[in-house]
């Protein structure tokens, strides 16, 4: 029985995996006419997601099935034409543990799958703070970047250490993410493995889960400290939404005490990488040049500077008006009651770009104790350093 080819797709994570999987979606069609496969896909277009891997990871982490089952699953991602090559793409790869990879290679093994690893290192500068940007995104992390860092690890080194040991080096190809700056990832990720396609045009430029730049980024940690997790990835779609081809860089926030934390944390790590698989990972954020340090353009942020303001609490208006959620309805009559009272308006000491719905907002105890915001304002909020807008 001739071999058929897989090629597992690793991410690493932050390297843009979600632009890679819309493409592979988008265009499966037309990569069948190279005998290039990419199955299997329950996908909602445009949207963040864990590629066509996602159902496989699920599988091998459940440890509830059996070898044919697993068999079964993998063979379901491979295509038609034996000469062909069938992709299974999932970041979340990464975060197998020792025994789960084994039985994924073994089953590759038991139906003459014969696979190739590629995995996209990038920076752990550039890493840490990209997954520290998801996590305050979409897993409503409150913490700073220092506070964040103390627990960080560089999952990028863990895994290809994992795999080094598990697979035959000819299965495992390494590329270093910045090598693709300014070029297409997809044509990439293509010429790494030696995927020979026929057409042209294999991107059409569409960003991806976008990092939030500096601003909207701290808008997100106050909201998440202010609501919780429950409804980060409801408000940052909101965010992104009201910019959405815009793709910010977060050089801004590797200061150099980030910068040292960092390389004195993993500075091993990524040594090991390079030698190992002939990368030229930096550590040291003097080496990187701006432009270089994501790979991807600056855009500036919308014209109307209130724009994503404005999206918040629209969102925040419609939970409130919403009569089935007794918590908020309860929240909008306390904050109605407050701002009722608008004697103290036009007093000198509160400021033109006043919004009494914001500052409680901002600073949820006094609604708790039935503060009016004006009187609390004019009085405490210089001495207690009180926001009363968002930037």
């Amino acid at each position: 029985m001739t071999n058929r080819k897989l090629l597992l797709h690793f991410g690493g994570p932050k390297t843009g995996s979600s632009a890679l999987q819309n493409f592979f979606n988008d265009n499966s069609e037309l990569l069948k006419l190279d005998l290039i496969y990419y199955n299997n896909s329950n996908f909602m277009k445009d949207e963040i997601n864990s590629g066509n891997g996602y159902h496989l990871f699920l599988l091998l982490k459940s440890n509830d099935y059996s070898n044919e089952d697993l068999d079964k699953m993998l063979d379901s991602y491979m295509g038609l034409n034996p000469q062909g090559l069938s992709i299974c793409s999932s970041e979340l790869f990464s975060f197998l543990e020792e025994t789960e990879l084994e039985k994924l290679f073994s089953s590759c093994n038991r139906i003459c799958i014969d696979y190739k690893i590629l995995f996209l290192a990038r920076s752990p500068i550039e890493y840490c703070i990209s997954n520290y940007s998801q996590l305050v995104k979409r897993h409503g992390e409150v913490r700073t970047l220092l506070d964040y860092l103390n627990d960080a690890k560089y999952d990028h080194f863990n895994i290809l250490k994992l795999l080094d040991k598990l697979v035959a080096s000819d299965r495992l190809v390494v590329r270093h993410y910045d090598d693709l700056a300014k070029k297409n990832i997809v044509k990439f990720l293509f010429d790494a493995v030696n995927i020979s396609y026929s057409y042209e045009s294999l991107d059409d430029g569409k960003i991806i889960n976008r990092s939030f730049s500096v601003k909207e980024l701290d808008l997100m940690l106050l909201l998440n400290k202010i609501l919780g997790a429950k409804y980060s990835r409801e408000i940052s779609d909101l965010i992104l939404s009201s910019n959405e081809n815009s793709s910010c860089d977060l050089f801004d926030l590797a200061t150099n005490e980030v910068k040292e934390i960092i390389k004195i944390k993993f500075l091993n790590e990524v040594e090991w990488l390079n030698f190992k698989f002939n990368l030229n990972i930096k550590i040291n954020m003097s080496e990187v040049s701006h432009a270089d340090v994501f790979g991807i353009k600056t855009h500036t942020l919308p014209s109307e500077e209130d724009s994503i303001e404005r999206r918040i609490l629209l969102w925040i208006a419609s939970e409130l008006a919403n009569s089935e959620k007794v918590f908020f309805n309860k929240f909008r009559d306390e904050i109605n009651f407050l701002v009722a009272d608008r004697s103290l308006m036009s007093d000198i000491g509160i400021p033109l770009d006043f919004n009494p719905v914001v500052y409680l907002i901002l600073n949820p105890d006094l609604i708790e104790n039935r503060v009016n915001p004006y009187y609390h304002y004019i009085n405490f909020a210089k001495n207690e350093m009180r926001k009363y807008k968002y930037f």
